[in-house]
């Protein structure tokens, strides 16, 4: 049985409410925060400029520009590497 998008948005809303109700214990949370940080490639600017052979500098600009997909967590940029 394949999921439809209806299906996984209210299923995403679900965990939401529960994350912003301190439904699920702190150590669930995390396993879901790495899966999606493996999932996705997620690291920082410098990293990812290293793994996409770019400057730091080139990685920078692509970022500013929106042409990386970029995490703002607590100030600092984690930007998916695909």
């Amino acid at each position: 049985m394949s999921k439809t998008f209806k299906d996984s948005e209210i299923e995403k809303d679900v965990i939401i409410k529960q994350v912003q109700n301190n439904e699920l214990m702190m150590c669930h949370e995390i396993e879901i925060l790495e899966a999606l940080v493996k999932k996705y490639n997620i690291m920082n600017l410098a990293d990812s400029a290293k793994q996409s052979g770019k400057s730091y500098n080139g990685m920078k600009k692509r970022v500013k520009a929106g042409k990386e997909v970029v995490l703002n967590l607590n100030g600092n940029k984690l930007i998916s590497v695909n």
